[in-house]
């Protein structure tokens, strides 16, 4: 039965080619959007889970003072002067590691390139597991040393095999190329952050930059900037609520008193959450608001085709009064229509993802980004969504067309009457309704990111 409620599916489709092109398309774009979005929302959500010690570290923050009027409720960067605190007071704490960018021009011989340098405490390499393609975790433990990506090796040396190879800062404070790693992927906060430009090639000891500024950094309560980091690893029986708790009472006990004014607490965050979080520091959900809009559009998509299937399926009454008078039940004439629905639905997410496998390499290319879909782990999810929006889509026209009586059917009452111009206006209504919201929800969007741009 169920087979043969496929063949009456596909050759009811090719008898009314315009309005299954019209309901495939449309539902095939919602589809597109919603699993592109969930692809989008899922990449961003999950920035450098790969690092295998991702898990249990966590990057620290302020939370702005009420009256600091600056636009923004926090930021995941706090001073200098707290990782030292951190290390020395909690010694349950696995690794505690900060970085601080600073722009130096970069020389090789004649050749020179103004880069950002992250200096990093050397504990950074023991949270991150980079890959090493020559030297070790140990790299940094030398105040004049070097870490280089490959591709920074590459640029300046025209080749990976560097070690003791020596780059010159501003001119006079020569360093040696102690490591040399894989570039790290672009699912990585380091290289996918929206607040620094260009990828992090080169990390050198945070002992060189007191050394090149000549200022101390412990101690230091005043330098907050955008970028620098702090990050904390825990051991597997402990949390972000200790953490937390712990941060609370070092705030209490040795932020001084003038700070209080700037930062009016420490919090703390999952290192997976660190790629999105200048977003949230203008209290914008940006990942939830992908999956909205997402969602949105599918429900659109699901309107327009119940809209559509309604009044195509109003016109087949005396299809469905035959088949009542011939000895077919409602619930066997509604399981025909409802496998009619899933055919289309089952179409239009096979068109949905095609599509999706040419867009990806292309959103990719345009946002530095490394997405895929793995089939794997996101069939389950396809498949789901494919049923659901099937079902509920195609519910209700199936239900309207086959309630009525067989003598009502033939005299074709139903696309007479009333009740199906009613919904329809009704769902043309919540169409419009949701296409509002959207506008307005991402004009917000707009300014906000507007505003990160300038910030």
């Amino acid at each position: 039965m169920f087979w043969n409620n496929i063949k009456i599916a596909l050759r009811n489709l090719r008898k009314h080619k315009v309005f299954a092109a019209i309901n495939i398309l449309g539902l095939a774009l919602g589809m597109t959007i919603y699993v592109l979005a969930g692809l989008i929302a899922k990449y961003e959500d999950t920035h450098d889970a790969f690092f295998a010690n991702s898990h249990r570290t966590y990057t620290l923050g302020i939370n702005a003072a009420p009256g600091l009027n600056v636009g923004i409720d926090k930021l995941n960067v706090v001073q200098s002067a707290l990782g030292p605190i951190v290390a020395s007071e909690l010694s349950d704490v696995d690794a505690v590691a900060r970085t601080i960018r600073f722009e130096y021009l970069v020389s090789r011989g004649d050749e020179g390139f103004y880069e950002g340098i992250h200096f990093a405490d050397p504990t950074l390499l023991e949270i991150f597991d980079f890959n090493y393609i020559a030297g070790d975790a140990r790299a940094l433990d030398v105040p004049t040393n070097l870490v280089l990506a490959e591709s920074q090796a590459v640029k300046y040396f025209g080749t990976t095999d560097v070690l003791g190879e020596v780059l010159t800062f501003d001119n006079e404070h020569d360093f040696t190329v102690g490591a040399v790693i894989e570039d790290i992927p672009r699912n990585s906060h380091f290289v996918s952050s929206v607040v620094l430009d260009g990828d992090t090639g080169v990390f050198a000891p945070m002992q060189a930059l007191v050394a090149l500024r000549d200022e101390p950094l412990e101690g230091n309560w005043d330098n907050i900037s955008m970028g620098n980091m702090t990050y904390v690893m825990l051991p597997e029986t402990l949390d972000a609520e200790w953490l937390q708790a712990q941060l609370d009472s070092i705030y209490g006990r040795l932020v001084p008193e003038e700070m209080h004014d700037v930062v009016a607490s420490f919090y703390v965050d999952p290192l997976t959450h660190a790629n999105a979080a200048i977003w949230d520091a203008f209290g914008l959900p940006v990942i939830t608001i992908i999956q909205l809009l997402g969602f949105l559009v599918l429900v659109i998509a699901c309107v327009n085709y119940t809209n559509l299937a309604t009044a195509q399926s109003l016109g087949r009454s005396r299809e469905v009064g035959m088949r009542k008078t011939m000895g077919a039940g409602q619930l066997q004439l509604l399981t025909q229509f409802l496998v009619e629905s899933l055919v289309i639905a089952s179409i239009a997410m096979v068109i949905a993802i095609a599509a999706i496998e040419v867009l990806i390499p292309l959103i990719n290319n345009a946002t530095n980004k490394a997405m895929t879909i793995d089939y794997v782990r996101t069939l389950p999810w396809l498949v789901a969504t494919t049923g659901l929006v099937g079902l509920l889509a195609g519910l209700y026209p199936a239900w309207l067309i086959t309630r009525a009586a067989p003598i009502d059917a033939l005299r074709d009452i139903a696309r007479k009457g009333r009740k199906g111009a009613m919904m329809r206006s009704i769902m043309i209504g919540v169409q419009f309704g949701i296409s509002a919201f959207m506008l307005a929800l991402v004009a917000i969007v707009y300014v906000q990111n507007e505003r990160v741009k300038e910030s």
